[in-house]
């Protein structure tokens, strides 16, 4: 798995996700996307999965607006992801975090 961080055109929102096939994920997004996306970082490898994408949006948490997407922010250019992230740990700057809880597929009434 890899995860990827992808930018509608004109915009100032991204999404942080992960897929095994990014520029596939792509496509399938961009069919209810109105402009055109395009990915602006990559984290690629077999070390690099859900556990660096929680990593992730637990590093931007500030930034996010809703769900898996978030405000832009110039770190998210170079923001370095660790190989191997230890359970329960969160970026260098943020301290200790807990999990998140999973999530429900209930709906809301």
């Amino acid at each position: 798995m890899s995860v990827y961080i992808i930018q509608p055109e004109n915009s100032t929102y991204v999404k942080i996700g992960v897929a095994s096939d990014i520029e596939q994920r792509v496509i399938n997004l961009q069919v209810a996307h109105p402009t055109r996306l395009r990915i602006i970082r990559r984290f690629d490898g077999r070390e690099y999965g859900t556990a660096a994408e929680t990593w992730l949006h637990q590093a931007f948490a500030e930034a996010r607006t809703r769900g898996e997407w978030f405000e832009f922010r110039e770190a998210m250019l170079t923001i370095e992801v660790p190989s191997k992230i230890p359970e329960n740990e969160g970026p260098p700057w943020s301290g200790k975090v807990t999990k998140l809880p999973p999530r429900s597929r209930r709906r809301p009434p």
